[in-house]
């Protein structure tokens, strides 16, 4: 594995195993979010799920470290997908003492076959300090290029969620549904009314807990403790750093019924209260839930 460490007294960037693991000020806080140098999609060569999204894409994941050089205000760093055959340059420029970061991607096809190419990033990061972060892009038509928009990174706006309780889910199923929409902005449906009292309890408490927590959402940061997400991942977790509280989202959906998490923090339960899920505290946070699917939403303290 190699790293990277690259910048100056305003701006510090990091990279682990071709993957952008800090940028901010020397010192700010981590938040563990890791993406790819770079993403591609190409005919072919797509996500590794059902997405319109420019990220999680199949040569991305693919990208490996070739090697890098580094100046005063440039760092470039080569990479290669050697199932497909194309090379990569990712140039990171940033004035000496500036809080600024440019990046650009050059591609080079090695291979023995021709890729058509669908989309490629300029910069992809994840885990910004996106409160005191501006986006500044151009705007370019006809009638005139280069008009320079800045506006904040920090979105305000929430992602609808759908959760769709049936009457023929477990109880558990109810509540690992419910919880994929209580960080965001939960937006109810299902067969609600043939659902039993017990499945019933579960939603209305679910909502209940959501209103709790929906002040806290605007302002916080998403990340996720295990990687972004797979298809077929056994554990999903999703953690959302507010200004008063860190909630915690976890989802098992088969494997092993423990996992370890990278929080040296307690935590309580928010839902389900009924959960038979074990909490344990220490070095790092573990997790226990005797069921596949089933699901749990926390708060570290």
């Amino acid at each position: 594995m190699t790293s990277i460490t690259w910048g100056h007294d305003a701006l510090r960037l990091e990279i682990s195993d071709a993957r952008l693991t800090y940028v901010g000020p020397p010192g700010g806080e981590r938040h563990r979010a890791t993406l790819p140098l770079l993403e591609v999609i190409a005919t072919g060569h797509g996500h590794h799920w059902s997405s319109h999204r420019l990220i999680d894409t199949a040569i991305g994941a693919r990208m490996r470290y070739r090697r890098h050089h580094a100046t005063d205000d440039v760092l470039t760093v080569e990479l290669h997908d050697p199932e497909s055959g194309l090379a990569a340059e990712v140039i990171y420029r940033s004035p000496d003492s500036l809080p600024v970061l440019r990046s650009e991607a050059i591609l080079r096809n090695e291979g023995e076959h021709t890729l058509i190419l669908e989309s490629v990033t300029s910069l992809v990061v994840g885990g910004l300090a996106v409160d005191s972060t501006d986006l500044l892009w151009a705007d370019n038509d006809w009638l005139a290029e280069y008009r320079w928009q800045r506006r904040p990174l920090r979105l305000t706006s929430q992602g609808a969620v759908w959760a769709y309780p049936q009457p023929e889910d477990s109880l558990d199923e109810v509540a690992f549904t419910m919880i994929s929409a209580l960080l965001g902005r939960i937006h109810l449906s299902g067969r609600l009314a043939d659902l039993d009292p017990d499945a019933r309890a579960l939603v209305h408490e679910a909502v209940a807990v959501y209103k709790a927590i929906r002040a806290d959402l605007p302002q916080g940061v998403p990340s996720w403790p295990l990687g972004l997400p797979g298809w077929d991942d056994p554990w999903v977790a999703l953690a959302m750093q507010a200004p008063t509280a860190t909630y915690l989202a976890v989802w098992r959906r088969g494997a092993e019924a423990t996992l370890r998490l990278p929080y040296p923090h307690r935590a309580e339960l928010l839902y389900p209260s009924s959960s038979k899920a074990v909490i344990g505290q220490g070095p790092q946070l573990t997790v226990t839930l005797p069921t596949a699917p089933s699901a749990v939403l926390l708060r570290l303290l």
